[in-house]
């Protein structure tokens, strides 16, 4: 399992706690110290490795300086299920677009790709802070429109098996190779 923006391994913790641990699990970050607390804390519990990656985002990383092509310490199609949480939601186009191919390289050919996006239709192509009154901060919440993001999504070798509408605010999509 490949968890990108794993922060705190939430989802890994869900597992653990249900007893489900997966076989292996990468999770990698952005933020250096959300990596060092779970290596110190969740690594210890299982074949759990994370590891932090210096890729800009001028969200969680503005001092970055790497773009996401080959990045992403995992090896070509052997990522049975990839996590992509709360991740494409604080990206410019450009940057989902280009994680979206890195996980295409290693997904698997059976494998899925779990990801949320906030999408509508007939919204503007890609909107930072939409419906957000007040707030200043850049990319807290990116709102890409359904057509063009499902584009991209399929221009970057994914189809959609499932599609989700606003599942805790965002949208979920399951998707597989195409």
């Amino acid at each position: 399992m490949l968890d990108l923006g794993c922060g705190t391994a939430r989802f890994l913790h869900g597992l653990v706690a249900a007893r489900q641990s997966p076989k292996s699990y990468v999770g990698i970050d952005v933020q250096a110290d959300q990596i060092a607390w779970c290596r110190k804390t969740l690594a210890p519990l299982g074949a759990f490795q994370f590891h932090h990656i210096n890729v800009k985002n001028d969200r969680y990383n503005p001092s970055g300086t790497d773009t996401i092509e080959g990045r992403v310490p995992f090896p070509n199609a052997e990522a049975d299920f990839i996590m992509l949480r709360s991740v494409l939601t604080h990206m410019r186009t450009q940057e989902a677009e280009r994680t979206l191919k890195e996980l295409r390289r290693c997904l698997a050919p059976g494998g899925r790709l779990y990801a949320t996006a906030n999408v509508a239709h007939g919204a503007p192509i890609w909107t930072d802070l939409p419906n957000d009154r007040g707030v200043t901060s850049t990319l807290l919440k990116v709102q890409f429109n359904k057509a063009y993001f499902e584009t991209m999504l399929e221009e970057t070798g994914f189809r959609v098996s499932i599609f989700c509408e606003s599942i805790e605010n965002q949208c979920v999509y399951l998707l597989r190779p195409a």
